[in-house]
This record gives structure tokens, C-alpha cells and sequence, in this order.
């Protein structure tokens, strides 16, 4: 009797002390799960108040953005602590924030984002061909910075000329009368 009761403790023991190393595990997980969300919120911030001030000089809080925050609870992206922006600055802030989420994920290994990028409407929202052509380039620009692989797609009807008669076009102008892929035979 004696020997299983020593068994039975010892058994406690082992299972108590494997019950701290697992606490202590679990919280040090919490944390750096912490430290990795204060990390990757910084590395947007940053990615979009640096993108944002390439933009035309249209939107005072874009030129003089200090700091950008995306709330992903409420759905919403502030600079400045503003979020109330012109229907087009909106449309610019909104690939702005899909640009550095990328942008992140590709100086942040750990990140679970996948290195795909699809932005349609590039200028939607009133947007000035200028600053259409613009945004183009800014993608443009920043994806050529990244070293992994990735894949950025974006549509639009007012194309850049520095990049329309680039490797990077892919595809032919869409008109009224040829809107859809053709997959007829040629």
C-alpha cells in the first residue's frame, strides 16, 4: 500500500510540475504573441505613413502623415487619428493600407498573411487620373523593394504609361465591345 501511495505522489508531482511548464509555456507565447502584434502594427504604421506621403499633394493628413492605425475591430484605418477622408483620398488610404499589410507580411516571416495582393478599382472613388497614375507607381515602386516571392494583380481603366508597355501588364485593354476574356480559338 505504501508503494502505490508513493507512486500515486510521485505521479502528482510529475503531473503538477508538468502543469507549471505548460502554464509558464502558454504565457510565454502570450506574450511574444503580444510583442509580434505590437510589431506588426508598427511595421503597417510605418509602410503606410511612408506610402502616404508619396501621394499627390491632395490630402494634408497624406503629406504630413506621423502616424497611420488600422482598428480591425471597427473596420476602420486613421491618420492622424482622422478617418474622415474625400471619397478618393479614402480609395488611395484603402490600397494604401492593402500595399503595407503586404509590405509586412514580407519583412515579417512570421506573419500569416499570404504574399498575394488583388486590388480592383485602383480609380474608383472620383479619382484624378494623376493620382491614379500615381498609386501605380507607388506599387509598383515598393513591390520592386521586396526580395521574397509574391504576386500583386490590380485592375484599372486609366493605366500609367511608364508601365502599360511593361512586362508587367499582363492581358489586353478592355473596350465596350470586348469587356469579357476571349477564349475562342484563334
Amino acid at each position: 500500500m505504501a508503494s502505490i501511495i508513493s507512486d500515486l505522489q510521485s505521479q502528482r508531482d510529475a503531473l503538477t510540475a508538468e502543469g507549471k511548464r505548460l502554464e509558464e509555456s502558454i504565457e510565454q507565447l502570450e506574450q511574444k504573441q503580444a510583442q509580434r502584434m505590437v510589431e506588426v502594427a508598427n511595421a503597417i504604421s510605418g509602410a503606410m505613413t511612408r506610402l502616404l506621403k508619396l501621394d499627390l499633394p491632395l490630402q494634408p493628413e497624406f503629406m504630413n502623415a506621423r502616424e497611420a492605425n488600422c482598428d480591425f475591430v471597427a473596420n476602420a484605418v486613421y491618420v492622424n487619428g482622422s478617418r474622415n477622408f474625400s471619397e478618393s483620398s479614402a480609395v488611395f488610404l484603402r490600397h494604401v493600407f492593402h500595399l503595407a499589410l503586404l509590405t509586412a507580411s514580407v519583412q515579417k516571416p512570421f506573419m500569416r498573411v499570404p504574399r498575394f495582393l488583388m486590388l480592383d478599382g485602383i480609380d474608383d472613388g472620383g479619382m484624378e487620373k494623376e493620382r491614379s497614375h500615381r498609386l501605380q507607381e507607388i506599387i509598383v515602386e515598393e513591390c520592386s523593394t521586396y526580395e521574397v516571392d509574391y504576386q500583386v494583380i490590380f485592375a484599372t481603366s486609366e493605366i500609367n504609361p511608364k508601365i502599360e508597355k511593361s512586362e508587367l501588364v499582363v492581358g489586353r485593354f478592355f473596350t465596350p465591345d470586348a469587356r469579357s476574356l476571349d477564349v475562342r480559338e484563334a
